[in-house]
């Protein structure tokens, strides 16, 4: 009897505990995945923005402002006079940055060209920062796992070792 009541208590908890997750639909599949599956504190992610904040558009009548004067140069050879800037030479929204400054551990990266900021952040700031206006998405930074059997220090006996004179 006082089995089946801690196995019923155990089933109450963990049903509240997945109900009380918020939801989302600003996480990619992938970081949906991780965040089930992982018991990582920390993840390190690409907060994509919406926008470059308001009154954008303006700040491309200023060229300079945006890219060197070599810049422009460099792009009057391939572009119309009308055309040498766009919006990814915008900087990113400096409110937008301050605010999920705020609200994560770590700004990695600005990315103006992709208008994403690369931040590190726990579970609980991620869901915070889903609920932001301003932020279309948020993905896993993909990290790659070294092969150890792919040891770059094992060379093979067919290279010519320096000083060896038995390969001359």
């Amino acid at each position: 009897k006082k089995i089946l009541s801690v196995f019923l208590l155990a089933i109450a908890f963990s049903v509240v505990f997945i109900a009380s997750k918020p939801k989302t639909d600003k996480f990619s599949p992938f970081l949906k995945y991780t965040l089930e599956n992982s018991n990582d504190y920390q993840y390190s992610v690409y907060i994509y923005l919406k926008d470059k904040g308001p009154n954008a558009e303006a700040k491309l009548s200023n060229p300079l402002g945006l890219v060197s004067q070599r810049s422009l140069d460099r792009r009057a050879k391939v572009f119309p006079a009308g055309q040498l800037v766009d919006m990814t030479d915008i900087p990113l929204y400096e409110p937008y940055v301050n605010d999920i400054n705020s609200k994560v551990n770590k700004i990695r990266h600005q990315l103006k060209w992709f208008n994403v900021i690369s931040a590190e952040a726990t579970v609980n700031q991620l869901y915070d920062i889903a609920n932001l206006n301003y932020v279309e998405k948020i993905d896993l930074v993909e990290r790659f796992k070294k092969n150890k059997e792919e040891d770059e220090t094992n060379f093979s006996d067919n290279f010519i070792k320096p000083n060896n004179k038995s390969n001359h």
